[in-house]
C-alpha cells in the first residue's frame, strides 16, 4: 500500500504525532488527495485475492458513505453547537471536547484529535485519510489544547462503559481456529458472549442504551451510552469489569491433577447472576461447543479423555471413560454429553443411606455441579479484554470504520438476531463500490437519475444505518429529549415572576 507522502512520512514513520505536530503531513494528505480520481473504482467480481481495501476505495467511502451526521449525533448526545437555547443541559462546545484519534498509512498515530461537529469530522477526514479511527473520552477542554491548559486541569469529563471481545483470546478453547483466523463455528463464541453481557449490562445494573459493533475481524465491542455508564469513575468502571468477570480452570493434560478444579470463582449454588448465565450457556455449550459440527470437544478421545480426567467422582469418569473406550461405542459427542449429564444429575437425585453416606453423596453431587458448570463457562462465558474497559481515556474503534485487514465496515450488530449475523456477509468497501456502480447504472438503463437517491441507499450499508437509527439511536434520544425537558423546566421555574 503507498505511504501518504514520502518527504513527512520518512521522518515520522510509526511514530505518534499530535494534531498541532502534523501539519506538514496534512499538506502532503491534501495534496496527494487532489491525483485521486472522482469516480467510483471499478473491482471485477471473481478475481482471486482482489483487495478489499486501498486508498482509492477508502476515499469514495468516506466521501459518499461514512455516517458522519449520525454519528455527530450520537456523540453530541443533543448539545448541537449551533443552538440557540439558555437549557443549561445544553452544551455547546461538549463534541469539541472529544477525543478523536486517527491510524495513517504506514502506521503514523495521530492523538488529540478534535472537531466542532459532523461537518468538521468530514472534512478531517478526508484530509487525513486514516486507515483506522478510534474514539476517546470528553476532557474538561477541546483535547486539542491538551498543551495550553494547566495539566491538572486537563481531564477525563466523561466517555461511553466500553467492551471489546475478541476471538483470540479463545484460543484455548476453540479446536477450529486460532490467531487471526476465523470460520463460523468459532463466530458461535460472539454469540454467547453477547447474550451474556446484555443480560447483565440491563438486568444487573439497569442500562438500556447498548450499542455492538462487529469489529471488521474476529470480535465485537460494545457501547453503553447511558448518562450513569458515560459518568463512571475509573474505579467503578473496574468494579464493573470485577463483577462480570469470571475465573475458570482449564482442563490439565495430566490426569492426576483434579486439585486444579478447585481454582476458580465458583460455589454451589452459584450467584444469582451465575446462575442465569449458566442457564443461557448451558444450550449454546450443547449446540455448539460438545457436537462434532461445533468445536466437537466430545468427538473423539484427545478431546473428551482430559475433560474425563478432571471429574471429580472417580467411579462416573472410570464408568463413562470404559464405555466410550470401547470399538463398539458408537455414541455420538451430543450422546456422550447427555450421558455424562445424566450421570450427574443421578447422583444429585440418588437416594437411600444416612449419616456419612448421605453426606458423602451431597458432596460427591455439589462436586459435580461445580464441575459442570466451571465446564460450561470455561469454554462459553465472556473473555473480557479488562483493560479496555477499566479507564475512562481508553480509546477504541469507532463504528462504522474500516477494518484495513479484511475491508469489512465495523457494523451495529442486532443482539437479538445474533444467531443470524454472519461476520463474512458484512459489506466491504469494495463491495460497496460495486453497489453504488451497479445501481446507478440500472437508473441510468431505466432513465432515471441516480443522483435523487442518497449513495448509501443504494448499498447495502442502508440497513446497518437503519438499524443504527430505530433502535439505538430513537431510544437514546428518547431519554436525551426528557432531560432537556426537565432542565427545561427547572430552569422555567426558577425564573419565573412570582
Amino acid at each position: 500500500m503507498a505511504a501518504l507522502a514520502e518527504e513527512p512520512v520518512e521522518e515520522t514513520h510509526a511514530m505518534e504525532l499530535e494534531d498541532s505536530e502534523d501539519e506538514g503531513l496534512n499538506e502532503a494528505v491534501r495534496l496527494k488527495g487532489k491525483s485521486k480520481a472522482s469516480a467510483l473504482v471499478n473491482v471485477p467480481k471473481g478475481i482471486p485475492n482482489e483487495p478489499d481495501f486501498n486508498e482509492q476505495l477508502l476515499r469514495q467511502y468516506y466521501d459518499r458513505l461514512f455516517p458522519y451526521q449520525p454519528m455527530f449525533r450520537w456523540l453530541s448526545y443533543g448539545n448541537d453547537p449551533r443552538s440557540t437555547s439558555n437549557n443549561p443541559a445544553i452544551q455547546k462546545d461538549f463534541f469539541m471536547k472529544r477525543e478523536w484519534s486517527f491510524t495513517l498509512a504506514d502506521d503514523i498515530y495521530i492523538r488529540y484529535l478534535t472537531y466542532r461537529d459532523g461537518a468538521e469530522l468530514k472534512a478531517g477526514m478526508l484530509k487525513k485519510m486514516p486507515h483506522k479511527i478510534d474514539i476517546g473520552a470528553v476532557y474538561t477542554c477541546p483535547a486539542k489544547d491538551h498543551k495550553t491548559v494547566n495539566a491538572n486541569q486537563f481531564r477525563t469529563v466523561e466517555r461511553e462503559l466500553v467492551f471489546d471481545i475478541d476471538l483470540t483470546d479463545y484460543d484455548e478453547v476453540r479446536t477450529c481456529c486460532t490467531g487471526a483466523k476465523i470460520c463460523r463455528k468459532c463466530w458461535s463464541y460472539m454469540t454467547m458472549a453477547i447474550d451474556v453481557l446484555d443480560h447483565s449490562l440491563k438486568e444487573d445494573f439497569g442500562f438500556e442504551n447498548l450499542l455492538y459493533i462487529y469489529s471488521g475481524r474476529r470480535g465485537v465491542h460494545c457501547w453503553v451510552c447511558d448518562p450513569q455508564a458515560r459518568a463512571l469513575s475509573d474505579p467503578a468502571r473496574s468494579a464493573v469489569v470485577d463483577y462480570m468477570s469470571v475465573t475458570t480452570t482449564g482442563v490439565s493434560q495430566d490426569a492426576s491433577d483434579k486439585m486444579a478444579m478447585k481454582k476458580n470463582d465458583f460455589s454451589w449454588p452459584p450467584h444469582p447472576s451465575l446462575a442465569r448465565a449458566y442457564g443461557i450457556l448451558e444450550p449454546y455449550f450443547a449446540e455448539h461447543i460438545v457436537p462434532e459440527e461445533g468445536q466437537g470437544i466430545f468427538a473423539n478421545p484427545e478431546h473428551w479423555r482430559p475433560i474425563l480426567a478432571t471429574l471429580p467422582v472417580d467411579s462416573i469418569r472410570t464408568k463413562l471413560e470404559t464405555k466410550w473406550d470401547r470399538v463398539s461405542d458408537r455414541t455420538t459427542a451430543s450422546d456422550k454429553w447427555a450421558e455424562l449429564c445424566t450421570e450427574i444429575s443421578n447422583r444429585r437425585s440418588a437416594g437411600g443411606g444416612g449419616g456419612l453416606q448421605k453426606k458423602q453423596r451431597l458432596g460427591e453431587s455439589t462436586s459435580l455441579e461445580l464441575w459442570k458448570l466451571n465446564l460450561v463457562f470455561h469454554h462459553c462465558y465472556p473473555k473480557l479484554d479488562e483493560n479496555v474497559s477499566k479507564m475512562q481515556n481508553h480509546l477504541l474503534k469507532s463504528p462504522f470504520c474500516v477494518h484495513p485487514k479484511t475491508g469489512r465496515v465495523c457494523v451495529p450488530i442486532d443482539p437479538a438476531n445474533m444467531d443470524t449475523f454472519d461476520p463474512f456477509e458484512v459489506p466491504t468497501i469494495s463491495r460497496l463500490c460495486e453497489e453504488i456502480n451497479a445501481y446507478d447504472s440500472a437508473a441510468k438503463a431505466s432513465g432515471q437519475d441516480p443522483k435523487e437517491v442518497a449513495d448509501v441507499d443504494k448499498t447495502s450499508l442502508k440497513h446497518s444505518l437503519a438499524f443504527f437509527e430505530k433502535e439505538f439511536m430513537t431510544p437514546l434520544y428518547r431519554g436525551i429529549r426528557k432531560v432537556q425537558r426537565d432542565a427545561a423546566d427547572e430552569l422555567a421555574a426558577q425564573t419565573v415572576d412570582f
